[in-house]
């Protein structure tokens, strides 16, 4: 039944990940469009933090890879070992850029001064 479960949700997983990364493209032509005319110490910090996400690029070097591999396995039904070490690894990635994500989400909003700092 779990497998079954599994084999279904893979298609749903991809189209996911496709939006995610659109989202984040977008989260940073944002980022840079709110910091254009600004200077200060916050906002080349957030500069200097969204470059060393996208050198990271957790999408393209471990979701992506990850959910092609992980896909492919469970259409074949194939949940051996290495699926599961694949699939933490995924899990991990993709909470890391979760995290990411809600960082550069919280200092948009102290960019646009809908967040108060402190």
């Amino acid at each position: 039944m779990l497998c079954r479960r599994v084999i279904c949700c893979t298609p749903a997983l991809r189209c996911s990940l496709i939006a995610t990364a659109m989202n984040t493209a977008v989260a940073g032509a944002s980022g840079f469009v709110l910091s254009k005319g600004r200077s200060s110490s916050f906002i080349g910090r957030k500069k200097a933090d969204t470059v060393h996400c996208y050198k990271w690029n957790l999408h393209s070097f471990i979701l992506i890879p990850a959910a092609i591999f992980l896909g492919q396995a469970a259409t074949a039904a194939h949940f051996d070992t290495t699926f599961y070490i694949v699939q933490s690894i995924e899990l991990l990635a993709g909470a890391t850029n979760l995290l990411l994500m809600g960082l550069n989400m919280r200092d948009g909003l102290k960019m646009s001064d809908k967040l108060r700092s402190g």
